[in-house]
């Protein structure tokens, strides 16, 4: 009996508004038609006020279907329910316990880092932290910068500009690396690394190499560092190329740029992992090989701008220290990459 009642009550309520929906929009035209001489003021109010809207249409067939709703809904207790807004409160429990089931004890999604153990899945390996691992560690190098090389100009803060503008007077000016010849050869060759940016610029370093490289320390750490060489008189390298074996002749030193003379300005650039973190993460994916940290000149000027500021950052010895890298200890990772190819092997 209560179902009938309860089917009643809906097909009245739904054809009442039905009616409604469908006799409003002719009463408001023809009420429109009559008062449409008046003033356009007046016809304005007329029709804010006291006239109907064709716009009542779909709000009242909306509110007809849901009253209308079909009775004697299943609810999720098993209890048939006569009332359509008691349905429509059940439906919306289940939607907000299923997203909160869902945001408590769903599954990871892929690729997600796992902190513990140290790994991305399916991903690459990731040092603890997050760290990027990069390919090829400057460790160990065993070629020389170059071969029968020696510094005839050493970093100063402050060195006499061996080569003013025409018309200037020589200025102390700061010579940021060690000027490098060699009189057995010009084959100029760098450690392991990825290469940054290797061609010609407008200043006074003539034909450059900048490339990124990491030391792997004895905890485990990277130190990241870039090498800048100037006044080459042909580059063999390009942008992103990898520096694989740390043997590759990355190039030819020669006295294009401002140089008086056959040599190789190189410097080094260390990174401070505590005023620079950003710098080097992005750094390391560089040498990591992933495929969206890009590194171009403009960047290099902007990471070297902020690591050299104060007059940190820049290696004061670098001849001395590419060379001191033939006798670094490899590290822990390096020991245990050397392990596994023997292994498999």
């Amino acid at each position: 009996m209560g179902l009938r009642r309860s089917r009643a009550f809906s097909t009245v309520v739904i054809f009442t508004f039905l009616i409604g929906a469908l006799v409003s929009p002719p009463v408001a035209e023809a009420g429109w038609r009559r008062v449409g001489k008046r003033a356009a003021g007046k016809v304005r109010r007329a029709r804010k006020r006291s006239l109907p809207r064709p716009r009542i249409a779909p709000l009242a067939l909306a509110v007809g279907l849901a009253l209308a709703l079909p009775a004697c809904v299943q609810t999720p207790g098993g209890v048939r329910s006569d009332n359509a807004f008691d349905v429509i409160g059940s439906a919306m429990e289940r939607t907000a316990a299923d997203i909160q089931k869902q945001m408590g004890g769903g599954s990871a999604s892929a690729g997600h880092v796992d902190k513990r153990a140290g790994k991305t899945a399916g991903g690459d390996e990731r040092k603890a932290g997050g760290a990027p691992v990069p390919r090829y560690v400057a460790n160990g190098w065993t070629e020389p910068l170059v071969a029968g090389g020696y510094v005839r100009s050493k970093f100063s803060w402050a060195r006499l500009d061996p080569k003013p503008k025409k018309g200037e007077k020589r200025k102390k000016k700061l010579h940021a690396g060690d000027d490098v010849v060699s009189n057995t050869s010009r084959a100029v060759t760098l450690p392991k690394g990825r290469v940054v940016y290797g061609g010609p610029t407008d200043s006074g370093y003539g034909n450059m190499v900048v490339s990124a490289h990491a030391t792997e320390r004895r905890d485990g750490g990277y130190d990241v560092w870039f090498g800048r060489g100037g006044h080459y008189a042909s580059v063999y390298v390009t942008s992103g190329q990898w520096l694989v074996t740390g043997t590759e002749t990355v190039g030819k030193m020669g006295r294009t740029g401002k140089a008086t003379g056959v040599n190789l300005h190189q410097e080094v650039i260390h990174l401070d992992p505590v005023r620079q973190p950003e710098d080097v993460k992005l750094v390391l994916r560089f040498l990591a090989g992933d495929p969206e940290a890009r590194l171009h000149y403009k960047d290099f000027k902007a990471i070297k701008n902020r690591a050299t500021k104060g007059g940190r950052g820049w290696d004061r010895r670098p001849f001395a220290y590419l060379q001191s890298l033939t006798n670094l200890p490899p590290g822990p990772s390096a020991i245990a990459r050397g392990r596994s190819s023997s292994d498999s092997s």
